[in-house]
């Protein structure tokens, strides 16, 4: 059985994001959930908690760096990755 996925799945989660610098950015998050194959079967001491931290920097308008490092019952994760932005002009549609 996947252990992120079932018939059911009920996940919260919760972030702060902030300004460190004009173009670095912080933010902290926390997960909370789990699956199960029905209803009745969701109890409280089966949901597991995620928590973590990132810092994103723009490095110009099209592109983004991120570094991110989260804790569950997993152990510590480190994400590092870019990612690329587009943008879609709502007069573009129009045509």
């Amino acid at each position: 059985p996947d252990r992120f996925r079932d018939n059911i799945a009920l996940v919260t989660s919760a972030e702060y994001d902030y300004s460190i610098f004009q173009k670095l950015r912080g933010k902290m998050f926390v997960d909370f959930g789990s699956v199960a194959p029905v209803w009745e079967l969701f109890d409280l001491k089966d949901f597991k908690t995620g928590y973590g931290f990132e810092l994103k920097t723009d490095l110009d308008d099209n592109f983004a760096f991120q570094f991110q490092i989260a804790h569950s019952r997993e152990g510590l994760q480190l994400y590092v990755g870019t990612s690329s932005r587009f943008s879609l002009l709502l007069g573009e549609l129009n045509r």
